[in-house]
């Protein structure tokens, strides 16, 4: 590619690179001093070898390569993906370009993308292995290998990773490695406590289980852990750690694309942990619409959920979520006084770049607050995004296909109370809408339980099983109160029954081998405390039991 150039009337031709050679002035824009830091901090921990991109930004060759297509999506906004309207919350990890960052790239382009000196350049970033946070502390990975069909449409499918720990271990961060980014729409990855995933993997004939429910997996204490193409994992903040606990599992829920060809797909997932115990336990708060129900050709449905705050909390940060006909969101919060509070604002949502955002400084609301959660759906033609042409009716559900209007927001209180009283209300609500969901009655039983109120927690957990009989967890739980309450021999046969429908729970086994002690039958204890320690090898509480029957 050549440049023509005029000196003294004379049109002359040098070769483009030629503007690239000598000291670069301090007034000309150049990319190893003013625009590899753009480069290296917004675009290349995604346009890497292995990222998420699909080419990699890490040289200067790659990026003048590709210099025209960068100007135009950082002018237009597109690049690099950040959704939040500005002026409308501050989060932290933002990826949006301010405006002198952008005419720094125009002038270069223009200036025919000068090197300048690479001694100027700051250094290039590195992944260890391909780790944004560093080599992590414990890494585990899809048990066998997913192949996604040529063709045909999205699948989205729950892979469940048991997590090898010994003993509770405090997890400050997580990162996913998705293997295959390039037909990976977004990932959510969840912890499940309670075995039901295991059974789901298990009635499945493929790798993991399909759908959207992940099944009794939790977000562990509101932390959202979500993954998308441009997402920068955050090492977090260790005064905010979750417990991820023995015989608990990892549920990885990836939405992959068909590229056209046969994809094999292989996660792998970082945990880095801390030796402190957190600080503050917080918890998710939901807002969501579950009536939805969006007629064809109507461009800006509204959905819509609020919730007065009979306490004060502190919002951390905050997941909102809806498919593809989402067009809106808007997040505020009125005060007592008046005085709106803006927590979010997305002017124009897109599922592709979908995720939670951590305020920068954590959100003080008063008692009194209203929270309010409105959004718009598209529904029309008009909705390039739009999964049916023509449209269709499409109402709320699990599916992909479905729509979903929902807010998590991660909030601490100012006193374990407050947050039990949250909860429950949250939970209350749920029943208002569905009295028979099993999992709202699960939780209001977690709650009764913690605060003591035993026959009522065993009112719920009753409840829950009756719901959903397969339910392991439900079992589990309603045993530890029949074991609190002293009812020995019904916490026995239900830890029993828990474990006829989940073997690997270890902590029954540990707990069924106590009461056939007490019973006077240790040699049915030690076979439970050798079916424990055969599914985890670490388990010291289990090993202890065992040795101590042994030596009697």
């Amino acid at each position: 590619m050549n440049r023509r150039i005029t000196v003294g009337g004379v049109v002359a031709t040098l070769p483009l690179f030629a503007a690239c050679l000598g000291p670069a002035r301090e007034t000309e824009t150049v990319f190893h001093r003013d625009i590899a830091p753009i480069i290296f901090a917004q675009c290349t921990p995604c346009h890497r070898q292995g990222g998420g991109a699909p080419f990699p930004l890490e040289t200067y060759r790659q990026v003048r390569k590709r210099g025209r297509d960068i100007v135009d999506v950082t002018e237009s906004g597109y690049m690099p993906p950040w959704q939040p309207t500005a002026g409308f919350g501050r989060f932290r990890g933002e990826r949006r370009l301010e405006a002198g960052q952008k005419k720094r790239l125009s002038d270069w382009f223009a200036a025919g993308m000068p090197a300048g000196d690479p001694a100027e350049a700051p250094p290039a970033p590195e992944f260890a292995g391909g780790w944004q946070l560093g080599v992590p502390d414990l890494e585990v990975a899809m048990i066998e290998s997913f192949v996604l069909p040529a063709t045909g449409i999205d699948e989205i499918r729950n892979f469940v990773i048991p997590i090898p720990l010994e003993r509770r271990a405090w997890v400050r961060a997580v990162e996913l490695l998705p293997g295959n980014p390039a037909v990976i729409h977004h990932a959510v990855l969840k912890i499940d406590r309670t075995g039901v995933s295991r059974r789901l993997d298990l009635d499945d004939p493929a790798p993991g289980f399909a759908g959207m429910a992940m099944g009794n997996a939790e977000s562990p204490d509101g932390h959202q852990l979500v993954w998308a193409p441009g997402t920068t994992p955050d090492l977090g903040d260790s005064r905010l750690a979750w417990p991820a606990m023995p015989g608990s599992d990892l549920v990885l829920q990836l939405h992959m694309v068909p590229s056209g060809r046969e994809e094999q797909v292989h996660a792998r997932i970082g945990f880095h942990f801390t030796d402190r115990e957190p600080e503050l336990r917080p918890f998710d708060l939901l807002l969501e619409d579950v009536s939805l129900d969006i007629p064809p050709g109507d461009d800006a449905y509204l959905a819509e959920d609020r919730l007065e705050l009979p306490m004060p909390i502190t919002v951390l940060s905050l997941f909102p979520h809806a498919h593809y006909l989402g067009k809106q969101m808007e997040v505020y919060a009125d005060l007592p006084g008046g005085e709106r509070r803006w927590l979010l604002k997305i002017e124009n949502w897109d599922f592709n770049w979908q995720g939670a955002y951590r305020f920068v400084e954590p959100l003080a609301l008063p008692a009194g607050t209203t929270l309010h959660m409105r959004y718009r759906f598209d529904n029309s033609v008009g909705n390039l995004a739009n999964p049916s042409y023509p449209p269709r009716r499409v109402i709320g559900g699990n599916r992909s296909t479905d729509e979903m209007a929902t807010l998590a927001l991660q909030v601490v209180t100012d006193s374990e109370e407050d947050k039990q009283r949250l909860y429950t209300l949250q939970f209350l609500r749920r029943l208002e809408r569905n009295p028979d969901d099993a999992v709202a009655h699960y939780n209001l039983g977690v709650v009764a339980a913690q605060a003591g109120d035993l026959q009522r927690a065993a009112d719920y957990y009753g409840r829950a099983i009756s719901l959903d009989p397969a339910d392991p967890g439900f079992r589990f739980f309603l045993a530890n109160v029949r074991y609190r309450q002293r009812r020995f021999d019904e916490a026995l046969a239900l830890y029993g029954e828990t474990l006829r429908l989940d073997p690997g729970r270890v902590e029954a086994h540990l707990i069924r081998g106590w009461l056939l002690e007490q019973n006077g039958d240790p040699g049915a204890a030690a076979a439970e405390y050798r079916s424990a320690l055969a599914r985890a090898p670490g388990f010291e509480d289990a090993r202890a039991a065992l040795q101590r029957v042994e030596q009697e």
